[in-house]
């Protein structure tokens, strides 16, 4: 009896294992990378379709359209600056200036001979029934001729110290709040 031998290339067979080993382990890892990946690189394209990022036009059909009419179209670049004035709050607006202003005069005893070199001026948001109107506390900055120290008056005392808002709108405030909002008890 007579074996059959086929001859098998057991060299070639070792060399396609390590092709196929190989391919599957960069499959893993681009499996790996979809599933765990960060979402940046989750991103599956989808090939199935290759005329989605076409739009529809034919190559043809651009290259056959003509220019009929061109405008050539400018524009001029305008830089603004914004500047930040030094009585400013930062984050804080600007009181509407169409409301009334009562300005009041906030002064210190100064000695004779002492000169004004400038102002302090504090806006607060004040409210009467049926308006609203801002105080203009003006206090002006003295210096004295022979010490050459800075005289200002102190602030009047306020409910919040660094609000814009004055008594009369806080106690509005309050009542609109917790008293006008609440059932009456009998």
């Amino acid at each position: 009896m007579e074996l059959l031998t086929a001859h098998i290339d057991y060299k070639a067979l070792y060399k396609q294992s390590q092709l196929d080993i190989l391919q599957l382990r960069q499959e893993l890892d681009q499996l790996k990378k979809m599933i765990f990946g960060a979402r940046q690189e989750r991103f599956v394209a989808n090939v199935a379709d290759p005329a989605q990022l076409a739009m529809g036009l034919e190559s043809e059909a651009v290259a056959a359209t003509s220019l009929v009419k061109a405008k050539k179209i400018g524009y001029t670049r305008s830089q603004s600056i914004l500047t930040n004035s030094a009585t400013s709050h930062p984050g804080r607006m600007k009181l509407p200036e169409h409301l009334e202003r009562k300005e009041i005069l906030v002064d210190v005893d100064h000695p004779e001979g002492s000169r004004q070199i400038g102002q302090e001026i504090t806006e607060e948001l004040e409210y009467q029934p049926g308006k609203l109107y801002v105080n203009r506390f003006v206090r002006p900055n003295y210096v004295s001729p022979d010490t050459q120290t800075i005289l200002i008056a102190p602030m009047p005392e306020r409910p919040l110290p660094k609000a814009i808002a004055g008594p009369g709108l806080l106690a509005q405030i309050v009542i609109d709040k917790f008293v006008d909002h609440l059932p009456l008890h009998r």
